[in-house]
């Protein structure tokens, strides 16, 4: 480390002078780093329920819109024969509506049959908690990964180390978690048919409807939202 004076006043002056600046700079970025460590938890805490909310809902609104849309198509279909007698050109107008409305609903019915094919819904019992965001049902063999989140890690056997380390305490504190949410409890799943990139079943669980539980563990501070590739 350089010293703070030198043989000369004014140099001296001027290396005091750029070391404060510089602390202040450093200080500066310290505290723009806390703030945006503090504004990115926020968002991901509170924007994270917002996100699956929208996502969940998604599906129940086209469902919705579809229903909505058949009964005005149906009302159209009333009123069309009506207008052959009264406006054959408003008829024709009339039909050509008729038909781009039905295209409509078609399309909104195979945009909601696509996302309805990628996932397999069951409801189930949570018969063993492996961690924070793997857990075992009786309606599957193997493991099922809980989808957007990701818990701390904890301790293994072939991680070696002890497991009275303070590090696997935030693994343990999530895994506790779930065990008394879940553990015991019929849930409601939604497991993607495509299998992550490891291979593994990746799931939406539910306590109740709309109540998805990737939320809760990052609501509670166990998990972080995380997005999830597919091979």
């Amino acid at each position: 480390m350089a010293p703070w004076y030198t043989s000369e006043p004014v140099s001296t002056a001027a290396l005091i002078i750029l070391k404060l600046v510089a602390h202040r700079v450093q200080m500066v970025a310290s505290m723009l780093d806390i703030i945006i460590g503090y504004a990115c938890s926020f968002v991901e805490v509170h924007a994270f329920g917002l996100l699956l909310q929208i996502s969940e809902e998604m599906d129940d609104l086209m469902e919705s819109k579809i229903a909505q849309e058949e009964k005005q198509l149906a009302l159209l279909n009333t009123l069309r024969p009506l207008l052959f007698f009264a406006n054959p050109l408003g008829w024709l107008v009339f039909q050509n509506y008729s038909n781009s409305f039905q295209a409509q609903i078609d399309a909104h019915t195979a945009v909601l049959a696509h996302f309805r094919s990628l996932w397999e819904v069951k409801i189930t019992t949570v018969t063993h908690v492996t961690d924070g965001d793997t857990i075992y049902v009786d309606a599957y063999e193997e493991s099922v990964r809980i989808e957007g989140v990701d818990c701390p890690e904890i301790w293994h056997e072939q991680k070696g180390g002890d497991p009275a380390d303070p590090k696997w305490e935030p693994g343990n504190a999530a895994k506790d978690f779930t065990t008394e949410q879940l553990l015991g409890k019929e849930v409601i799943l939604k497991a993607r048919l495509k299998r992550d990139d490891y291979g593994r079943i990746i799931a939406k669980v539910y306590l109740e409807e709309h109540k998805n539980f990737a939320n809760e563990i990052v609501l509670n501070g166990h998990g972080k939202f995380i997005f999830w590739s597919f091979a």
